[in-house]
C-alpha cells in the first residue's frame, strides 16, 4: 500500500462515524479483501478489548486506592505522547510541500489554544488546501 493509499484509508477512518479503529479494518480490506477485512479487525480488537475488560475490572475492584491513582496520573503523559507521535508520523506521510506542512502546522495550533470545536480547524484547512492553488 502506498503512501497515498494509507493517506486516503486514514481520512477515510477517521472522517466516519465512529471508532477510529476502523482504519485497519479498512487496510485488511484493502491488502486482502473481505478475508482481510475480518482477520484485520478481530486481530486489533480482541486483544484489546480483553485487556480493557480485564483493566477495568480491576480498577473497579480497587477503585480509590492510592497505586490505582498513581497508575492512572502516570500514563496520561504516555496516551498523550502516543497521540502525538501518531500525529507527526501523519504528517510525515501525507505532508509533501510547504503549505500542507503550514496548514498542519496552523490546525494543531489552532486546536491547541482554541476552545472551539476541532471541526471548524479541519474545515478552514479543508478550504485553504483547496484555493490556494488557484491563487
Amino acid at each position: 500500500m502506498g503512501d497515498t493509499a494509507f493517506a486516503n484509508v486514514f481520512a477515510i477512518s477517521h472522517a466516519a462515524p465512529g471508532p477510529n479503529i476502523i482504519m485497519v479494518s479498512l487496510i485488511g480490506w484493502q491488502l486482502a479483501g473481505l478475508a482481510g477485512l475480518a482477520v484485520a479487525t478481530l486481530a486489533i480488537m480482541l486483544p484489546s478489548c480483553t485487556l480493557a475488560s480485564v483493566t477495568a475490572r480491576m480498577i473497579g475492584r480497587w477503585s480509590g486506592h492510592w497505586r490505582i491513582e498513581l497508575l492512572k496520573r502516570a500514563l496520561v503523559p504516555v496516551a498523550l505522547g502516543l497521540m502525538l507521535a501518531s500525529g507527526v508520523a501523519m504528517m510525515r506521510t501525507a505532508d509533501h510541500d510547504m503549505l500542507t506542512v503550514a496548514i498542519s502546522l496552523a490546525t494543531a495550533g489552532f486546536v491547541k489554544v482554541s476552545a472551539c470545536n476541532p471541526l471548524w480547524a479541519l474545515a478552514g484547512a479543508t478550504l485553504v488546501n483547496v484555493v490556494a492553488p488557484h491563487l
